[in-house]
């Protein structure tokens, strides 16, 4: 429970690519457990899934670094606007 509220902690404060580095290789660090912790062998096929897993998030971040930015407008203000907006005219 702690180790959930500490990683929802932890999303909320951090970027996206933050973010998917951190929920991507969480299979990763459940292998680094299971075979430190657990007794667990380190075969070939989980070692090659691990480095799948870390290479496709990598990957992954490097395109949102490479991508613009482009801010969205605000839903809310664009609804309030030109709702006040019409208010004003009828009244």
């Amino acid at each position: 429970m702690f180790a959930f509220l500490a990683q929802t902690w932890a999303i909320r404060r951090s970027s996206a690519s933050r973010a998917s580095l951190l929920l991507g290789t969480e299979p990763v660090w459940a292998v680094a457990v299971g075979v430190g912790l657990g007794g667990e062998s380190l075969t070939p096929v989980v070692a090659v899934g691990a480095a799948v897993v870390v290479g496709a998030t990598l990957w992954a971040q490097s395109v949102e670094r490479r991508a613009p930015v482009v801010p969205l407008p605000s839903v809310r203000a664009a609804a309030g606007g030109s709702a006040t907006r019409t208010a004003r005219r009828a009244g």
